[in-house]
This record gives C-alpha cells, sequence and structure tokens, in this order.
C-alpha cells in the first residue's frame, strides 16, 4: 500500500469514528442478553484475584491497524478462502523459520474437526496471541432490515497456541463488536467495547466496557460508556485500562464531515479493574491540537507546530519535558511537522515528520535520548512503502519487508475455475539493533506453504 492510499485510508477511519458518534441513537438501555455490570463489592481485583498482567491484545488502531500476531514463539495470519466467507490459520514459526497451516490432520478436511479450519470469517477476523493463548476475534455485520440482510454473528474464539481445544463465545443478539478500537487483556480475560444496536433504527444506542468469559460463554459488562462520546481502548495501566473519548459538540453536530473534524474533541479516562470505577485524568485535546503515544499510562506527546516531547503521568497528572528537540541533531531544515507513530517499542517512540509531499521516518530512544532516522523500506507499484514493526521477541522485530504475489483458483458463478493474482505481504525478521540502524538484515520465512496447499477453498 502506498503513503498516499494509507493516508487516504486513515482519513476514511477518522471519519468513521465521526459518523459513529453522530449516528447514536437516544436509547440508553443495555441490550437483555448481556450480562449485567458486577457490583462494587465483586471488582475484578479483589484481595483474592490474581495479579493483573495488563497488556494490550489489540493496538488502540483496532482491526485496520494489523492483520498478524504473534508472541515470543510465532507469530499466527489468517488467510481467507476464494470460494466462500472461511479462513486458515497460518503460523510463522520463528524457531524453524517456517510457514505452516496449523492443522494436525494427515488428510486435511474444511470443517470443524481442522483446528486450522475457521468457517466464518465475514466482516473480518484477526488473530490475537496473548494470555498464553491464541484468540479470533470475528466482527459481525449490523443487519439492514429494509434490504431484509439479517447480519453476520459476531464471536470470538480461544483455544491453545496448537489452535486445539476451541471455545466459542458468542456476541449477543442486538450486539456488534466495535471496529476503531484496541483489545486489552490481563493475562487470563481479554477487555473490549460492545456497541448495542437497533436493527430497526440502524443506530448504536450505547457502548459498554466488557471482559470476556468463555467458560460460561459470555461477554461480562463492567461499565457503560454512554451514546454520547465515541470509546476506544488505546492502552492500559497497572490497574486496568486507558480509554480514549472523542465527540462533536452540538453546535457542529449538523455540519459536514470534513467541516466537524477541526472540532472533534478527545480526553483520555481511566478504568481501574481494582476499584470497578471510571475517572477523569484532566488530560484533553482537540483534533490537531498534538500527536501522542501511550505506555503504561504514561502519555508521550508532541504538540502541533513543536518538536518538544512531552509526558505526562494520568495517575497522578504529573508533566515533564522528555526532550526538548525530538529530533536532536537529525532535525530536518525547513522544521517539519511531527506524528509519533503506533506503539513504544524496545524503548524507542517512532515518529514521522512530513514537508510537503515528503515525509521521513525516525525513532527516538528513550534511554540514550538519541534520535536515528529510520529508513528501510521497499517499492511497491511505483510507491515507497516503509518498513514496519509488526511484532516483536525478546531479540527481533516481524516486519513487513516486502510483497508477494500468489495465484489462487475461484469458482465462478457458473461452476468454473480461474485464477486470481494477489499481493501478500511478506513478513521477514530483523534483529532490532539492525532495525533502529536502518540495516537490511531481513531474515525471511520458507513460504513455499502458498505453492504446497491448495489455495482455492
Amino acid at each position: 500500500m502506498n503513503m498516499k492510499l494509507w493516508k487516504f485510508l486513515f482519513s476514511v477511519f477518522l471519519c468513521c469514528i465521526i459518523l459513529l458518534s453522530a449516528c447514536h441513537g437516544s436509547n440508553n438501555g443495555a441490550s437483555p442478553n448481556a450480562t449485567p455490570a458486577p457490583a462494587p463489592g465483586e471488582a475484578y481485583g479483589s484481595e483474592n484475584s490474581p495479579v493483573l498482567e495488563m497488556e494490550m491484545a489489540l493496538s488502540g488502531a483496532g482491526i485496520f491497524g494489523t492483520e498478524i500476531s504473534g508472541d515470543q514463539n510465532g507469530a499466527y495470519f489468517i488467510l481467507p478462502n476464494t470460494g466462500d466467507y472461511s479462513g486458515r490459520l497460518l503460523y510463522y514459526d520463528y524457531a524453524t523459520r517456517q510457514l505452516i497451516y496449523l492443522s494436525d490432520q494427515m488428510v486435511v478436511t474444511n470443517d470443524e474437526e481442522n483446528p486450522g479450519w475457521l468457517e466464518d470469517i465475514f466482516g473480518g477476523a484477526v488473530p490475537l496471541a496473548v494470555n498464553g493463548k491464541l484468540y479470533v476475534v470475528k466482527y459481525g455485520k449490523s443487519p439492514i432490515p429494509n434490504i431484509n440482510y439479517e447480519g453476520a454473528p459476531s464471536f470470538l474464539l480461544q483455544m491453545e497456541p496448537n489452535a486445539a481445544s476451541r471455545k466459542k463465545l458468542t456476541v449477543p443478539q442486538g450486539c456488534l463488536l466495535s471496529y476503531n478500537t484496541g483489545i486489552a487483556a490481563d493475562g487470563q480475560n481479554l477487555y473490549l467495547l460492545l456497541l448495542d444496536y437497533d436493527a430497526n433504527a440502524m443506530q448504536i444506542t450505547n457502548t459498554a466496557l466488557c471482559r470476556t468469559n468463555f467458560d460460561e460463554n459470555k461477554l461480562e459488562r463492567l461499565c457503560q460508556l454512554g451514546k454520547e462520546r465515541e470509546g476506544n481502548i488505546i492502552g492500559v495501566y497497572p490497574e486496568g485500562l486507558v480509554l480514549q473519548r472523542s465527540w462533536i459538540s452540538s453546535e457542529y453536530a449538523g455540519d459536514d464531515l470534513q467541516d466537524q473534524l477541526p472540532h472533534l474533541q478527545y480526553e483520555l479516562q481511566l478504568y481501574s479493574l481494582r476499584e470497578n470505577r471510571l475517572t477523569d485524568t484532566g488530560f484533553a485535546w482537540t483534533q490537531g491540537e498534538l500527536s501522542f503515544t501511550a505506555r503504561q499510562g504514561i502519555v508521550y506527546f508532541v504538540k502541533s507546530g513543536g518538536a518538544c516531547l512531552y509526558a505526562h503521568n494520568l495517575q497522578n497528572g504529573k508533566e515533564w519535558i522528555v526532550t526538548d528537540n525530538i529530533f536532536g541533531e537529525a532535525q530536518p531544515t525547513p522544521a517539519a511537522s511531527v506524528m509519533l507513530m503506533g506503539e513504544i517499542r524496545d524503548n524507542h517512540i517512532m515518529f514521522s515528520s512530513s514537508t510537503g509531499e515528503h515525509t521521513r521516518y525516525y525513532s527516538y530512544n528513550l534511554t540514550t535520548q538519541e534520535t536515528l532516522p529510520l529508513s528501510l523500506s521497499f517499492t511497491h507499484e511505483g510507491g515507497e512503502i516503509p518498513v514496519f514493526i509488526q511484532d516483536e521477541t525478546d531479540q527481533y522485530f516481524l516486519v513487513n519487508g516486502g510483497m508477494m504475489n500468489i495465484t489462487r483458483s475461484a469458482t465462478g458463478l457458473d461452476g468454473s475455475l480461474y485464477t486470481v493474482d494477489s499481493s501478500m505481504t511478506e513478513y521477514m525478521l530483523i534483529k532490532k539493533e539492525d532495525y533502529w540502524n536502518s540495516v537490511p538484515n531481513y531474515i525471511p520465512f520458507d513460504d513455499t506453504l502458498f505453492q504446497s496447499v491448495d489455495l482455492s477453498v
């Protein structure tokens, strides 16, 4: 994907946030199928509860931000099939550098007896490697009554890392999973946002913060976020979750989307799993005012038009200057706008700077306070694609090192077979020090699986 297309998709993503807020209805009631929120005395973090191991399972960009998820041993990827709405679980094994199909069958079947087979991924699905488990989150499609479209169900799967012992959690009828939010984990459970949906009015009526319970096949509602402000899980801190809320003031509600964007308001809140309580942090801004990234309750941000990197502790409100010039000695001329990017990896903050049509990428080392340019890239369809971090281990990053073409078979409406050529991301490993120093010492995977298996179903 070239950068112009990426920027376009990002703009569409922002517009979707506004649309969702604008479409909220007036009904704030909970779905009758949902589990009620626990009483204050039933907060998850009681003395008898296990220690919370808070981490993000899916970044705040939501399903649009990733298609692959890994741990110290390997990474999972869902390959859509061409003949229907099914998919396959593929695994990039770090030890053997092999791409494998997660099936233990000698004769592979396309049904639930095959652990690597996913019967339905319509609406989008993403793998999550967290809590010592493998999860698949399958996003549904909302029903459309006036054309008699019943929609597609949303559900979550939990299984062992080898895809065995599958458990299914079905999202309650009348509810949807939010596309544009992160998912958090505490070492045992997942935390996500659930949307109550009025199919007749075709409106979102409420957003609820939920915790998964696969043993009882239910989502436990922890907190009702209401309908006035969009919610997004963007991070974690030792006691719980960091939520971003966004909204448009009523005076601009009737404006066109492009006119609304400059008036989009944001704030960050903390949800304590220890106390089962949502609190304001006082950290708020308007669209375009700053760029930020967060880690364990600390927000790092740069104000629009500046190069000073600040840090803000969401728990106690303390704020300080990390560096008065995030570029260090690498400051481009003329001064460029700064955009902090993605998660903090290996104690580095990644950021971009744009001057006109040209964009450069950098990393700022929070330990050494050194700034380095990031110049790894590859060419695809006439454009330069930057190499970004997709996941990490103690020593390596998993990156998008290039694109590869594969040929797949598909079946037409008349039953005839034809071939489809498609491009897929070529994932590779790279040592962390090589990535930060822009040394292209990639470690490829053996992906002959794409040529050795039938990809037509």
